[in-house]
């Protein structure tokens, strides 16, 4: 029996399917070695993984926080503030976001 994965390959949802089969040690057709080897050293370390990562996967403002840090984290590394201002910018986002939920 042949495996085929259809979906884009930066769908998350793809990528969890491709991690289960490395973490299973299943072959499936146009699975690159290095893919193949980037999957299995990724499904290695998933039990290694914070149970609080798990939590936040299924937090109602997730995207608050997600949002937040990949725009605050972005403008510290192009400089256009410090690691300390995104880390104050973050906390301030997800703390609007909250509120605004609440509202």
């Amino acid at each position: 029996m042949s495996l085929v994965v259809l979906g884009g390959s930066v769908s998350p949802f793809v990528r969890k399917v491709r991690v289960l089969l490395a973490e299973k040690g299943l072959d499936y057709p146009d699975t690159a070695p290095q893919a193949a080897a980037a999957l299995q050293t990724w499904a290695k370390q998933v039990p290694k993984i914070s149970p609080v990562a798990y939590k936040l996967q299924g937090y109602a403002l997730n995207r608050a926080v997600f949002n937040a840090i990949a725009q605050r984290v972005t403008q510290a590394i192009v400089g256009e503030m410090t690691v300390d201002e995104a880390l104050t910018r973050i906390s301030a986002d997800v703390d609007e976001a909250v509120a605004q939920s609440k509202q």
